[in-house]
């Protein structure tokens, strides 16, 4: 059965990477607003600008690698890998839907913590905070990874999964720096696991 298996048609793979990338524009115009929201409920944006833009650069160059590997590159993965990675895909969009109805105006792409005379405000510890206390960045790592292979470019899967890994330590280290402020973290997230979740019960 396996011999009989096809490949994923190109136009399907480009059809995938041009909804990520509207999903990525509509992220950020629903970050926009909610970072609005948020500063009327007295959130306060604590990002850093650094770690911010090496973000915005490895998802922009992301974009364009993968495109560029897939009609140029020499590649062609065995069909059962491309199909397992569009698997590992939709559920990196399922996570991603379930962190966004989780956070509803919460989410957004800047660090924003409450300001000092609404410190109690807005931790989340409901939906897949119960599990991760990452989400967000897991669905990240997992569409890094799963996206390009989807589309016979392993080596945009590679590098830029390695170099994701490296901004997402820096920038998970930057904003729990923030979050331990926080009355509450101890007690609900800090023994959560960070990006992968435990195999037993807690």
């Amino acid at each position: 059965m396996l011999a009989r298996m096809t490949h994923i048609p190109s136009a399907v793979f480009l059809a995938l990477v041009a909804m990520t990338i509207g999903q990525r524009l509509q992220e950020l115009l629903r970050s926009r607003s909610n970072q609005a929201t948020l500063r009327m409920q007295g959130f306060e944006r604590v990002d850093s600008h650094r770690s911010y833009s090496y973000m915005v650069a490895v998802h922009t160059t992301w974009f364009v690698a993968m495109f560029v590997e897939h009609v140029f590159g020499p590649a062609s993965l065995p069909p059962i890998v491309s199909w397992i990675a569009l698997a590992v895909f939709v559920v990196a969009q399922l996570l991603r839907f379930w962190v966004f109805q989780t956070l509803g105006s919460q989410w957004n792409v800047q660090v924003m913590t409450p300001g000092a005379a609404e410190d109690g405000l807005g931790l989340v510890t409901v939906g897949p905070y119960r599990y991760v206390r990452h989400p967000n960045y897991l669905a990240v790592i997992l569409e890094f990874l799963a996206l390009p292979l989807v589309g016979d470019a392993p080596l945009t899967a590679i590098v830029w999964s390695c170099s994701n890994g490296v901004v997402l330590f820096f920038r998970i280290r930057y904003e729990e720096r923030h979050l331990k402020r926080r009355p509450g973290y101890d007690e609900h997230l800090a023994k959560i696991p960070c990006l992968v979740p435990r195999l037993w019960a807690r």
